[in-house]
């Protein structure tokens, strides 16, 4: 296989800069890991076993369930036109079921969801939540659930799904449907529309802004850190839910 040979100080740079970023990508993984267990640790204590209010939910809460207060759908086949990495033409991610950079496919220049909204894998991984903030396209059954705003933030109920425990059926291969989370919402699952945490962190996100994060529209000639950028900037909208809440704590 053919090496293109550069001038070797041109190399120490280019070295130098993706060096950078990689160390950059470590490190708000890890803040944004330690912020997630904070808060997910906080979220559960207020609004799953009511800690502070004796663990009763409070009379004023009003309840209900995630049918009733989301559009839930599923992704389909993959779209004709794909990209590897984000250009003018295909600017918008393409997520499926795995774990890797969040679920990120590819790039297409066609959304589906536009709104802010969560995910959750339906095949594979079952199970994993993750909060999608910009316009994107969902493959492979991708489960995608776009929160009623007068009811309740896209945030809020990405962290109240961070709670549960979400199956699947099938006995061959485990897969979660549509209709089978539906069922399982009537029956055991229930949002609490807590309406100051979703003002107060809509708020609050309008004016979060992660100065260690690299900017993901930033272009770059290098296919891998482009999509980790990409994923960096899905981590910094975490980062942010985090750093809401636990604000939230303190003021409440």
């Amino acid at each position: 296989m053919p090496i293109p040979l550069i001038d070797r100080k041109q190399q120490d740079i280019l070295v130098s800069v993706l060096s950078s970023i990689d160390e950059k990508i470590r490190q708000n993984e890890k803040i944004n890991n330690n912020l997630e267990q904070q808060t997910q640790t906080l979220f559960k204590a207020w609004f799953i076993n009511y800690i502070p209010f004796g663990c009763t939910m409070p009379s004023d809460w009003a309840v209900s369930t995630l049918e009733q207060s989301t559009k839930m759908g599923a992704g389909g086949d993959k779209p004709k036109v794909i990209s590897s990495v984000k250009t003018t033409d295909c600017p918008y991610p393409i997520y499926s079921n795995g774990l890797s950079d969040a679920g990120l496919y590819g790039f297409t220049d066609t959304p589906k969801v536009y709104d802010e909204s969560v995910t959750v894998s339906a095949r594979g991984t079952i199970g994993f939540v993750c909060l999608r903030h910009i316009p994107y396209m969902p493959i492979v059954r991708l489960v995608t659930l776009i929160p009623d705003t007068a009811l309740l933030s896209a945030k809020y109920l990405y962290l109240y799904l961070k709670q549960l425990h979400i199956s699947g059926t099938g006995t061959t291969q485990q897969q979660l449907t549509v209709l089978d989370f539906k069922k399982t919402e009537n029956s055991q699952l229930f949002v609490i529309l807590f309406f100051l945490s979703c003002c107060l962190v809509n708020l609050m996100l309008s004016q979060f802004n992660s100065k260690l994060l690299v900017d993901s529209k930033t272009a770059l000639p290098f296919p891998r850190y482009h999509r980790n950028l990409v994923y960096m900037h899905d981590f910094s909208h975490g980062v942010a839910v985090n750093y809401c809440l636990a604000i939230i704590n303190i003021m409440i």
